[in-house]
């Protein structure tokens, strides 16, 4: 236990030896620390004015460095403008590559002599060599854009617009065709290389000058007027090419050959809605020259394929910078051909109320024509006129125009066969002389035929003329729209369609006045309602107006029925044929009596010499009417006269029957159906 004392003892002697050693040397060694530190502050305070000369000479080397850089940069610039002039007087045609380098250097100079402040006549130099460099490549982008683009091909525009307005819908979808129009695509990379360069070139802000932004402005004005040209060259050469067909069409017509191109013809227009044609002044043939709806049709959709077409070249070039700038470009380079269309249009609308005048109504099937193809290229239309409200409009409301004089036309083509003017005294009738189908029904008829081709569209402009009337801004889609619905909008036709063959019909009627025996009146109601039910029901006319009022033909039928009846009536009283009250039945008669029979018998042969007479006149040229009226005679009048026969036979009223009773019962009933035999083979 003790020896461990002894040794702990020992230990701390041992550590208190070294720390007294340790704190010695702690002692010592912050004394030399410190005056390490004194002599360094003292070299620092000595090395200080070093130092700054040190500093000194640096900044004094870098200046040199950086005049001698600037006196280079001088020498090397200010040969810039000599040695690049030749470059740029001759332009980019040999190395477009070059030629931007070459005003790569124009630009970097100028700003350099700029940003330094350095002789202003070297910098005006510098701005007219940039401004000359962008002239130059200015011009050689309108060489270049007239090179890269391919010649349209008239026929193939035709094949792709005929396309787009085939009925088949497989013809429509069919990709055989090549796109409308080809290029160039190196080309067209260097165009676009070209407009990129500018777009992004420095800007030179010195007065009167030049820079990249207003020379890519410069290629873009020469662009739209380059293509400009193209759509209205390439639609002047379509309406050549459709002229000249027509021509080829007619001359083969004339020769009597077929000819595959025939289909082309312009459709032949029909004749003035007025018995008297020659009374009546036409339109005149200069005035429709140059304005064939067909082709003004064809024409429209053309222009849909040029308008997507210069929208894809836009795209693929990437001329403008964004939608708005694409717009206004399409706008610039379409509102050209989209005017003179415009124009057409308007004086489609015009020379339509010209010949409403003339009471002449067929141009509202070139009205007809012409908005049923806009509607077949409305969706394309409306997508790539979408933001150029400028055109948009235009077609609205030209559109609009149309369908409201169509209606217009047609009410007062309602009006027109209710109301036509009777014609002047002249060197032929109003009504036709043989009592038969007038021309105004022929006409009328025939124009409600033609009208009904166009029953698709005919719907639809009588709905969006009612549904628009107080905004016209948007009817094409309305008119798209309701395209695809149009048997929602038959009855309307059918409405139009039963208010014209009403006032056609009533008309018929007062002009039957015309004629001075109410036979002949008669028959030529009947003549005119016959052809009027058998062409409904022949044609798409019935549908229609079921469609609107079910019972309508079968109204037109129980009147022509009753002027059936009254007709027979009316060749009964003629004839006075006398009933069995006065004809008595006794067989013994005295002279009073015969004398009475004698007159009956006077009085039916003078009837029946009127009745034979009147109708020598009158042409019934319908055999279903004819067989139907010669049933109609022999059954209300064989049997009385057979009765009237008879009990004559059984009196002895005379002693020269023949000179009383002429025909027998079979020779009345041959004489009866005789009566509507035709003239010439009577």
């Amino acid at each position: 236990m003790s020896v461990s004392v002894d040794r702990i003892k020992n230990h701390l002697n041992e550590l208190a030896t070294l720390k007294q050693q340790f704190s010695t040397l702690s002692s010592q060694s912050i004394e030399k620390f410190g005056k390490i530190i004194a002599t360094a502050q003292v070299y620092q305070t000595k090395m200080d004015p070093l130092n700054k000369d040190i500093e000194y000479l640096q900044r004094q080397q870098k200046n040199i460095k950086d005049c001698y850089e600037k006196l280079n940069q001088i020498k090397t610039f200010r040969k810039t403008s000599r040695e690049v002039e030749g470059v740029v007087q001759q332009g980019p045609s040999q190395s477009l590559s070059s030629y931007l380098e070459v005003m790569d250097r124009l630009q970097e100079a100028y700003e350099f002599f700029k940003q330094n402040t350095l002789g202003d006549g070297e910098l005006t130099r510098l701005q007219s060599l940039f401004a000359l460099g962008l002239k130059k490549l200015s011009t050689e982008f309108g060489a270049v854009l007239k090179q890269t683009f391919y010649p349209i091909e008239v026929e193939r525009l035709l094949a792709i617009v005929e396309q787009s307005l085939s009925e088949n819908p497989e013809m429509r979808t069919s990709t055989n065709l090549a796109p409308l129009e080809e290029a160039s695509d190196p080309l067209l990379n260097t165009l676009q290389f070209m407009i990129h360069w500018m777009k992004n070139s420095q800007t030179l802000s010195i007065s009167g000058g030049m820079h990249g932004a207003e020379g890519a402005r410069a290629c873009l004005l020469r662009y739209h007027e380059f293509r400009r040209e193209v759509v209205r060259s390439a639609l002047n050469k379509l309406r050549i090419l459709l002229r000249e067909r027509d021509m080829q069409s007619q001359s083969t017509a004339l020769r009597g050959k077929a000819n595959a191109n025939t289909q082309r013809a312009r459709p032949k227009r029909p004749p003035g809605f007025v018995w008297d044609v020659s009374l009546r002044r036409q339109l005149n043939e200069t005035e429709t020259e140059d304005l064939n709806s067909e082709h003004l049709a064809i024409t429209i959709t053309a222009l849909v394929k040029f308008m997507q077409n210069e929208r894809r070249w836009l795209e693929r070039l990437q001329l403008t910078s964004d939608l708005d700038e694409t717009q206004v470009s399409l706008d610039v380079i379409l509102k050209v051909a989209s005017n003179e269309i415009l124009t057409e249009l308007h004086n489609l609308v015009r020379l339509l109320q010209l010949a409403e005048k003339r009471a002449e109504f067929h141009m509202v099937l070139s009205l007809l024509l012409v908005m049923k193809r806009i509607c077949q290229v409305g969706p394309e239309l409306l997508e790539v006129l979408q933001g150029i409200e400028h055109i948009l409009f235009g077609f609205n409301s030209s559109v609009y125009k149309m369908i409201h004089e169509t209606c217009i036309a047609l009410q007062k083509y309602t009006e027109f066969l209710r109301m036509l003017p009777e014609h002047a005294s002249g060197t032929r009738g109003v009504v036709p002389p043989d009592g038969t189908v007038h021309e105004l029904a022929t006409n009328a008829l025939m124009f409600f035929e033609h009208l009904l081709e166009f029953a698709d569209i005919l719907s639809v402009v009588m709905y969006v003329d009612k549904a628009s009337s107080q905004n016209n801004a948007d009817t094409i889609r309305m008119m798209c729209v309701s395209l695809q619905n149009d048997a929602q909008h038959s009855n309307r036709v059918g409405l139009f369609l039963l208010d014209a063959i009403s006032a056609l019909v009533e008309n018929l009627e007062r002009k039957a006045e015309s004629y001075s025996d109410e036979t002949v009146q008669l028959l030529f109601v009947m003549n005119n309602l016959q052809y009027i039910l058998k062409t409904v029901n022949r044609t798409e006319i019935h549908r229609f107006i079921q469609s609107y009022k079910p019972e309508s033909v079968a109204s037109i039928s129980s009147v022509l029925d009753d002027l059936r009846g009254r007709y027979s009536r009316t060749c009964a009283c003629l004839l006075q044929i006398p009933d069995e009250r006065r004809l008595g039945n006794s067989r013994n008669v005295d002279a009073k009596e015969r004398a009475a029979l004698k007159s009956l018998w006077h009085e039916f042969n003078s009837g029946f010499n009127t009745l034979v007479r009147q109708h020598s006149s009158v042409s019934i040229p319908d055999r279903e009417l004819r067989d139907c009226l010669e049933r109609q005679l022999i059954a209300d009048l064989i049997p009385a006269y057979s009765q009237f026969w008879s009990r004559s036979m059984n009196v002895a009223f005379t002693s020269h029957r023949d000179k009383y009773m002429r025909m027998t019962v079979e020779e009345f009933e041959s004489r009866l159906k005789r009566l509507f035999i035709p003239s010439s083979g009577r």
